[in-house]
């Protein structure tokens, strides 16, 4: 027998296998571990950054029951005229980003004619309904009541049509559970002194839930997972690959090797880019023509 002198490559792999992976420490991607965790489940969560930095971290910070709608692509021209023109307050983009997304547009605008948009709307209105009860139930367990806030915010409208148009809506969405008060400007000017009197009224939602840090708040959900028995694995989702016995392997930069039976994939509009590698590709596409800016702000009154 002749002993090779070739050096020999070592990988540290986990004594334990984990029944699920969930790539992506978002509020989606904690959520979903920490459901699995209850139900009997061992459960890693994979993130390469600190939770709740992505996505979670640079949004407004509501948890929008009334948005139980998704957003149709607009077909009235005067919308698409000044979109296309860039003037709206409400779509921007950059050119190059719309021409790099020319397919998945088409495909937004095809499914947003009305017939298809009523069964898409359904099936989305049956998972947002459950999401201010749910996300109240989190925020009692990880002890986090000092992060929210008020449970409303206000819609402005700078014209009475849409003013009229946003009372119609709510109004539309009241038949589904969803609450809400009309204000006149005069009711503006009582609530919200220092807003504009430039604005015709408002529709303040009274469902909703704010939230003063939402990456603070998901810091605090993974908090609970960990507390519950849950890991917290520091590596590249990209990183996964399936093994020969079928069971799902994560490495991170140390080299260690992590493995799981199943996955969730939580990575967001990242998504896709990790699907795809293995014959996955929904219709979802990153929103690269959306942009957004968050600030934190300490306010004395």
């Amino acid at each position: 027998m002749t002993l090779s002198t070739e050096p020999v490559l070592l990988l540290q792999v986990n004594s334990m296998t984990y029944d699920v992976f969930v790539l992506g420490a978002g509020m989606v991607g904690t959520g979903c571990a920490h459901y699995l965790q209850e139900s009997g489940k061992t459960v890693a969560l994979v993130d390469k950054g600190a939770p709740g930095m992505q996505t979670s971290h640079g949004n407004a910070g509501i948890i929008q029951r009334e948005a139980i709608q998704p957003y149709a692509f607009p077909r009235q021209l005067s919308v698409i005229l000044t979109a296309a023109a860039n003037r709206r307050t409400d779509i921007r983009y950059q050119l190059p980003a719309v021409l790099s997304f020319i397919r998945p547009l088409r495909q937004y605008y095809h499914y947003s004619a009305p017939a298809r948009y009523a069964g898409i709307a359904r099936e989305y209105a049956s998972l947002i309904s459950l999401s201010l009860e749910t996300h109240n139930e989190l925020i009692h367990k990880a002890g986090a009541e000092a992060l929210t806030g008020t449970h409303q915010w206000l819609a402005l409208s700078r014209t009475d049509r849409h003013l009229e148009e946003s009372y119609l809506s709510a109004d539309l969405l009241a038949e589904q559970g969803v609450s809400h008060t009309k204000l006149s400007a005069e009711d503006l000017k009582l609530r919200e002194p220092d807003i504009s009197p430039l604005f015709p009224g408002a529709v303040m939602w009274t469902s909703p839930r704010t939230i003063r840090d939402p990456s603070a708040l998901v810091q605090s959900y993974v908090d609970l997972f960990l507390s519950g028995g849950g890991t917290f694995i520091s590596a590249d989702a990209q990183t996964l690959s399936r093994t020969r016995d079928g069971l799902w392997e994560i490495r991170n930069d140390q080299g260690d090797v992590s493995q799981a039976r199943q996955v969730v994939v939580a990575l967001g509009p990242w998504s896709t880019l990790l699907t795809a590698k293995f014959g996955y590709q929904p219709r979802y596409f990153l929103s690269a023509v959306i942009t957004g800016i968050i600030k934190h702000n300490p306010v004395s009154n």
